[in-house]
């Protein structure tokens, strides 16, 4: 009778060290996704501060004077770099679209900039707010 307790504890410890193991295994590449998530800090931080360079090269372009009207959503896109925010504007005449940019991790939006295009492309006007009131042209 002793001999089946003492099989039955060890049966019982065992299941219990060897199962979290299984789980661990059963889901490992889950955990490895995540491990590689962890690990790519460095190659995030690189992002931000880069989009944020083009965001900073698109203020002063649009200040100075360097950005112009004729320019189309390719070239923009290619120049300064997908927008934070995409929309179709609704309602609005000859299918527009908004693109908005700011700083990536500027989640308040103090600085952004808001560029109008229409249908085939071309930019139509932009809108530059530093705070709470944008600068139009």
């Amino acid at each position: 009778m002793r001999g089946k307790a003492v099989l039955g504890r060890f049966l019982f410890f065992s299941t219990v060290l060897i199962l979290p193991g299984c789980a661990k295994l059963a889901h490992l590449e889950q955990l490895l996704t995540l491990q590689a998530y962890s690990n790519n800090n460095e190659d995030k931080e690189m992002f931000i501060e880069k989009a944020d360079k083009r965001f900073e090269a698109l203020v002063h372009d649009l200040t100075s004077g360097r950005f112009t009207r004729t320019m189309r959503q390719k070239e923009i896109r290619k120049i300064y770099g997908a927008p934070i925010y995409e929309q179709a504007l609704a309602g609005e005449p000859g299918g527009r679209t908004l693109w908005m940019y700011r700083r990536q991790a500027d989640y308040a939006g103090k600085e952004k900039i808001y560029l109008y295009f229409d249908a085939r492309g071309s930019l139509l006007k932009w809108e530059h707010e530093l705070s709470s009131s944008p600068d139009k042209v």
